[in-house]
């Protein structure tokens, strides 16, 4: 009887090292990617950090397995706060250096990461599955004050009336991280140095009084107080 027991725990052992070593033949090693908001594969991206503008950015984490449900990450350069937000309730903050799907349910975790540094910031994440096999994705992220506006000054001669009559035009004026919601806000004219006009209206009607070389001038103001200027000259007869 005490060898029937032996044999079949034997047998038992023997058929679930069997059982283990095909499961291990027939895995797939986990999948991890990172998705933005539009559900483009993400690995590089900016994001512009001021007084003005301080909106976390916003990203997921996509995991392709049966059974694996978390994993870990790390920030390997800069500094910030991760968080999931997945929680109906509020976001969790990820300070131990783990993630966790609530359910198996679930392949998707919605995250945010707040800088707290400028400049570049590089986000890693690990799934390890039961035999071993592991999926890493990362996230590099460039983080920005301010770029500065660029000033786009256009003269053109109008000369119905009168002959010395232009036309300045500052519409083309933009600002490089307008993406980020950055604008010009205002327009500062100025002829040989001398304010003309200055507010949130991009173009300005004047008449030269008298013949001469002028410079003519245009700076632009973004929404952080950044500035830029364009000068032209011109000869009027």
């Amino acid at each position: 009887m005490r060898y029937t027991i032996y044999i079949t725990l034997l047998l038992m052992v023997i058929s679930c090292e069997n059982r283990w070593q095909l499961e291990r033949e027939l895995n797939e090693p986990p999948s991890l990617e990172l998705l933005k908001k539009s559900g483009e594969n993400l690995a590089f991206d900016s994001l512009k950090w001021s007084l003005k503008h301080q909106e976390p950015y916003v990203f997921s984490l996509k995991l392709k397995d049966e059974q694996v449900t978390n994993g870990t990450w790390e920030i390997v350069s800069g500094e910030g706060i991760l968080m999931s937000g997945n929680s109906s309730d509020r976001d969790i903050l990820l300070d131990d250096g783990h993630w966790q799907f609530p359910s198996k349910n679930e392949s998707l975790l919605s995250l945010t990461y707040t800088p707290i540094s400028l400049g570049s910031h590089v986000l890693e994440f690990i799934s390890i599955d039961a035999f071993g096999e592991s999926a890493k994705t990362s996230l590099t992220l460039e983080v920005f004050e301010n770029l500065p506006p660029i000033a786009v000054l256009g003269i053109a001669k109008i000369g119905k009336v009168n002959a010395r009559h232009y036309v300045f035009d500052g519409t083309s004026s933009f600002d490089k991280d307008r993406s980020y919601g950055g604008s010009v806000d205002w327009y500062k004219f100025k002829v040989s140095d001398r304010i003309i006009k200055e507010g949130v209206t991009p173009e300005l009607d004047y008449i030269f009084q008298e013949k001469g070389v002028y410079n003519v001038g245009l700076e632009v103001y973004d929404s952080d107080g950044a500035t830029h200027q364009e000068i032209i000259t011109i000869v009027i007869n």
